[in-house]
């Protein structure tokens, strides 16, 4: 893999993991209205996500934009952020995504209200781990590759 190939996917993976958070992750309700929740509005741990993502980014940036005689030299660091940011993230989207058991709950004038409906995950919930575990995977490639030049 390539300095620039691996960098880049590096950079793309850790801005996705960045951005995810904000999406909506859980839904519930009937069909025509359904409430949302973002990420960081049903799991407080994924506050956490955007600045791994942002330091995986700004080493997979870096690794693209090495020149081709500093691009070992550069993996060697840049794998292994990219790798733990990965890792991390991973653990704390799959707590997020898998562990949480989740109610709805509703505004009232009386206070909040428990709603008995089921919380269904959307598709943010299921990519981001997906992006965690490439991250994590890219990251240790190229942490070996680097070893290796």
């Amino acid at each position: 893999m390539t300095g620039r190939l691996g960098g880049g996917a590096i950079a793309a993976l850790g801005l996705a993991l960045a951005v995810l958070p904000f999406l909506a992750w859980y839904s519930a309700g009937p069909p025509g209205d359904r409430a949302t929740a973002s990420g960081l509005d049903g799991a407080g741990e994924l506050w956490l996500l955007p600045p791994l993502g942002l330091a995986a980014a700004v080493a997979g940036a870096r690794l693209a934009t090495a020149p081709p005689e500093r691009v070992a030299q550069v993996a060697r660091w840049a794998g292994p952020v990219a790798a733990a940011a990965g890792l991390l993230a991973l653990a704390f989207a799959l707590r997020a995504a898998l562990g949480a058991d989740l109610e709805l709950r509703a505004a009232l004038p009386g206070g909040p209200e428990r709603v008995p409906a089921p919380v269904d995950r959307e598709p943010a919930a299921a990519l981001a781990p997906v992006c965690a575990g490439l991250l994590a995977a890219v990251g240790a490639a190229l942490a070996w590759a680097g070893r290796r030049a």
